[in-house]
């Protein structure tokens, strides 16, 4: 290791040793959130408590003046997002693979789109001679809760960040942010804001324990060939309705806010953090 990586490191630590004390003692939030990688390895990546001193909205006093332990804070930031540039520290996140979860989320959106223009086309939602009322009435309640269902499962693959860069702009260094579009194969959309700007909930969905058997580490690839086949198609099985489950209950993925626009965006926390992420912690607002 050089010395000015060891400098880095060195000044990475007292800072987030120092972030982190400013915690109350008597806190109940958790101080470290899990992050289990592809691999099957649990991360622990520090957070920072919910001290009031650190809650990323106080930036003016009552007084309406500025408060200057949030400006200190964030020139603090600045300055280590650049010497992380200078150091060759530019990639801070990218996502896994979202294919499972996009194919579950697009295979939902098929089947209702499916349906109401069966029901569309053969004119079920007309009043039926000789049939109840009921009939007709519940296949029009029936399009319109499809027709919302189908909206809901697009929406699911949208605002999806699959990376997160540090960008040098002049003099300033920026976070790069790539969002993938709802529509498959569009260039991927890009956001440049400042570190300060990107701010992480304390909220998160964790995402269920995967099974021994299906972890990398463990998996059974060995033995008779149609015992490996077996076991493969068990592990990939497995895979796809995992990733179709967390377009339901949105395990794993952060909400998202950056300042200056509109909507949260959602970040997979079983993507790749070099560093055990303490490069983007270090630099970024956590919701107060």
């Amino acid at each position: 290791m050089s010395s000015s990586t060891y400098r880095e490191v060195r000044t990475i630590f007292h800072f987030h040793k120092f972030w982190t004390s400013l915690r109350p003692s008597n806190s109940r939030a958790p101080r470290f959130a899990s992050i289990v990688s592809r691999s099957g390895l649990t991360r622990s990546i520090a957070t920072v408590g919910k001290s009031p001193r650190l809650q990323s909205g106080k930036q003016f006093r009552p007084n309406g003046l500025p408060d200057p332990t949030y400006i200190s804070r964030v020139m603090q930031k600045e300055l280590l997002a650049k010497k992380m540039v200078d150091n060759g520290q530019t990639i801070l996140y990218e996502s896994p693979s979202h294919f499972r979860f996009l194919f579950g989320a697009y295979s939902a959106a098929g089947v209702c789109v499916v349906s109401v223009y069966f029901l569309f086309a053969n004119e079920f939602w007309k009043p039926i001679p000789g049939l109840s009322w009921v009939v007709w009435v519940g296949n029009r309640v029936g399009m319109a809760a499809m027709t919302f269902m189908g909206g809901f499962f697009l929406l699911r693959t949208s605002r999806l960040i699959t990376s997160i860069k540090l960008k040098r702009v002049n003099r300033d260094v920026k976070l790069l942010v790539s969002v993938r579009r709802t529509i498959p194969f569009l260039k991927q959309k890009e956001i440049t804001t400042s570190p300060s700007n990107f701010i992480i909930p304390y909220k998160l969905v964790p995402e269920l324990r995967r099974p021994s058997w299906a972890t990398p580490k463990t998996a059974k690839y060995s033995g008779s060939f149609p015992r490996r086949i077996t076991n493969r198609i068990s592990i990939e099985l497995w895979k796809l309705f995992a990733g179709t489950r967390k377009v339901f209950t949105h395990e794993g993925f952060l909400d998202i806010m950056i300042k200056g626009t509109k909507g949260l965006w959602k970040l997979d926390s079983s993507g790749n953090l070099p560093g055990n992420g303490k490069g983007l912690l270090s630099i970024v607002e956590f919701e107060g």
